[in-house]
């Protein structure tokens, strides 16, 4: 909706990332707030919260008369959409009995999303106007959330800070320390701020990049219709990678994958501000698997090293830092975009993956270290004996 947005309008590329700053600032914002609600209440009632205000803060979009109520209601969007992931992930860990599999799925579903949503609401947008496709994408938000309204209440769904005020012998587990975990969920928190950094610049600037650069592979078409389509075609790639994330995560050491994803990404990422052409769209392609394969093996790692009843809470840390601090990305992303080039946003990019390497790099290297020492100090039943 950028290009349409910013024709409308007629702003630069930083004033497009500080709007994509204010809504991925107010999607983390509201994450850990929720997360704590979500040790507390029935996710129920904060899912069908999730839907009815991210449907009215669609319509407040679709009216938005200037610059400053359109930065408003992209608050309110984000304020909104913050509720879903730590509710979702938090609700999955405790449900689910393959939970890395439903992460995956989880994930599928959101990629889905994100693939389709940008050739709907470009075709909407060029039939009638942008307006009218976040007018339009508020109509299921309402619908879905009527459903979850009105379905049978899930007894599953009581938090484990829930039971324990009726059951007493639940109380143990709400104590549990988190000093042990405080380390590796720092690097892991640390590693997908980096993470989110990428993907907040590749979702605000690679559609527009991707109209750009493909405009003589496809003169027929505008550059919003090109931006659109091969966004979604770029994305598509990500189900994939979902899904084979959260199928891995069952069978291999969790820590090891996400290393090995995050890595693997980074070459992808300077190819695409390297190439043009087919190979740039192939570049995405493969950037966008490798990308999406990590989200379920980082959510697995979230909850492997946090306990169940302090889960929502850390949860909500997590999508915090996750949205919250990796918002100013788009700012950064817009202004980099305008001084040297949109090219230079995906380098920037390359950079932020080393660095998230770098720490999840270091949270394998602790647990490899870990499971040495372990192994060190077994004592064998004859030494027992001695």
């Amino acid at each position: 909706m950028l290009v349409s947005i910013v024709a409308e309008f007629g702003f630069d590329n930083t004033t497009s990332g500080l709007l994509a700053n204010i809504f991925a600032f107010a999607f983390g914002l509201s994450a850990l707030p929720v997360g704590i609600l979500a040790d507390r209440m029935d996710a129920r009632k904060l899912l069908i919260l999730f839907c009815f205000g991210t449907a009215l803060s669609a319509l407040f979009m679709s009216l938005a008369p200037n610059v400053i109520l359109l930065g408003a209601a992209m608050l309110f969007l984000g304020l909104s959409l913050g509720i879903y992931h730590p509710t979702g992930t938090t609700y999955i860990s405790r449900n689910v009995s393959k939970r890395n599999l439903g992460f995956g799925y989880q994930g599928i579903g959101g990629n889905l999303g994100l693939a389709f949503g940008p050739v709907i609401a470009g075709t909407i947008a060029v039939a009638l106007s942008w307006r009218w496709s976040y007018f339009i994408f508020a109509v299921p938000s309402l619908i879905i959330g009527a459903l979850i309204y009105f379905s049978q209440r899930n007894a599953a769904n009581t938090p484990p800070l829930a039971e324990a005020k009726t059951s007493p012998n639940k109380t143990a587990e709400t104590k549990v320390s988190l000093k042990p975990l405080v380390l590796p969920l720092f690097l892991l928190f640390s590693n997908q701020v980096m993470i989110s950094f990428i993907y907040r610049g590749m979702v605000t600037f690679m559609p527009k990049y991707l109209g750009e650069q493909l405009t003589p592979m496809f003169s027929g078409l505008s550059k919003q219709q090109i931006a659109a389509y091969s966004t979604t075609f770029v994305l598509i790639f990500g189900v994939a990678g979902q899904y084979l994330g959260g199928y891995l995560s069952e069978k291999f050491r969790r820590e090891t994958l996400g290393f090995i994803v995050n890595v693997a990404a980074i070459p992808f990422i300077v190819a695409i501000a390297a190439f043009t052409a087919v190979p740039l769209i192939v570049s995405a392609a493969i950037f966008a698997f490798f990308h999406f394969a990590g989200q379920p093996v980082c959510n697995s790692l979230v909850a492997d090293y946090s306990p169940a009843s302090r889960r929502g809470l850390i949860f909500g840390l997590y999508y915090f830092f996750n949205f919250g601090l990796s918002s100013f990305a788009a700012t950064m992303m817009g202004f980099i975009a305008d001084r040297i080039g949109l090219s230079w946003v995906f380098i920037a990019a390359a950079i932020c993956g080393i660095i998230g390497s770098a720490f999840i790099g270091a949270l394998l290297f602790l647990v490899l270290w870990k499971s040495h020492h372990a192994e060190e100090t077994v004592v064998s039943p004859e030494q027992q004996k001695t």
